[in-house]
């Protein structure tokens, strides 16, 4: 990624994880855009000289344009070093052809050339596409995070009840 890539991708990245986040449910959208800003100059506070940040433009044979982005970060310690992918996404234009998997794959062999001994990426919502990519290369989920949303059962919740009462 260029500098000047990098420049264009910051506002994209930060509004983009603001509204997956504040559509997965997890707080409002303004909430989601502070959270977002303040979370992406925390992870990258030297731009694209952040050490084990990789950041990259997805381009494709026969394509002008990239075609998405990438962007893993190294955590962990020595002996159990592992690649978490902060943004992969392929552009809508050019998804299922297969470089999702591609990007996949690239980012897992960069990730082990870099000493990664697994890969990681969260999800937000019900990201069933992504988690069925995810998958086939032979990702498991390693937790899951659910929500009730008791706003609605309030009121039954204090009647003793655990079901909302059905009119007729």
């Amino acid at each position: 990624m260029t500098r000047e890539d990098f420049d264009a991708y910051v506002p994209y990245v930060v509004a983009d994880y603001a509204s997956r986040t504040a559509a997965a449910g997890v707080t409002s959208l303004d909430e989601a855009q502070l959270r977002a800003h303040n979370e992406f100059s925390r992870l990258l506070p030297q731009g694209l000289e952040t050490p084990d940040n990789h950041l990259y433009m997805i381009t494709a044979d026969g394509e002008a344009s990239p075609i998405g982005r990438l962007w893993y970060a190294l955590r962990g310690s020595a002996d159990n070093r592992y690649a978490m992918i902060l943004n992969m996404e392929v552009d809508a234009a050019h998804r299922g052809r297969g470089y999702g998997k591609s990007v996949m794959r690239a980012c897992a062999a960069s990730a082990l050339t870099n000493g990664a001994k697994g890969l990681r990426i969260n999800l937000l919502g019900e990201d069933t596409e992504n988690r069925r990519l995810y998958e086939s290369l032979g990702m498991s989920p390693m937790s899951i995070l659910m929500n009730w949303d008791l706003t609605a059962m309030e009121q039954h919740l204090v009647e003793g009840r655990t079901e909302p009462r059905r009119s007729a």
